[in-house]
């Protein structure tokens, strides 16, 4: 029998309801429903994270962004070979360190960039638009928390 509590949720099973692992799922997954539907297929949320990047504090070799992104360095190595084989970055060994490699965005990386920035804050703001604003700022700052109490 549901509850009043269960009903935040109302397509997940009472016993899922309240696992923070099971919602933070499905606001995941929320979230990649509206960057397809927002940004479209042009780059994924993580490519993206690495364009927006580089296009701030480039040159960076790929252990830098991977901290800068918090993603692991596989991972990253992953994205930055599609982004490369895509046109969008170029690696370069580093006159200062022969043994990183320096990333920075082509003409077509930068363009890509431009183009999708305003899809991106359409996003934002669509996802902040799901709660009132009040909710949304603590909503921001618990994450930013609970990400940081590692």
């Amino acid at each position: 029998m549901a509850t009043s509590a269960d009903t935040s949720c109302p397509d997940v099973a009472p016993h899922l309801a309240h696992l923070p692992g099971h919602l933070i799922r499905r606001a995941s997954q929320v979230h990649t429903e509206m960057w397809t539907r927002y940004v479209a297929g042009s780059v994924s949320s993580v490519q993206y994270a690495v364009l927006s990047t580089l296009a701030r504090h480039e040159p960076l070799d790929q252990a830098s962004i991977a901290r800068l992104i918090a993603l692991d360095p596989a991972s990253t190595h992953a994205v930055v070979h599609r982004l490369k084989a895509a046109g969008y970055l170029t690696m370069e060994r580093s006159t200062q360190d022969g043994r990183r490699f320096e990333l920075r965005l082509t003409d077509a990386g930068l363009a890509l960039r431009a183009e999708i920035e305003p899809r991106v804050e359409q996003l934002r703001q669509a996802f902040e638009a799901r709660l009132p604003p009040e909710k949304t700022t603590v909503f921001l700052q618990l994450l930013e928390e609970f990400i940081a109490a590692e």
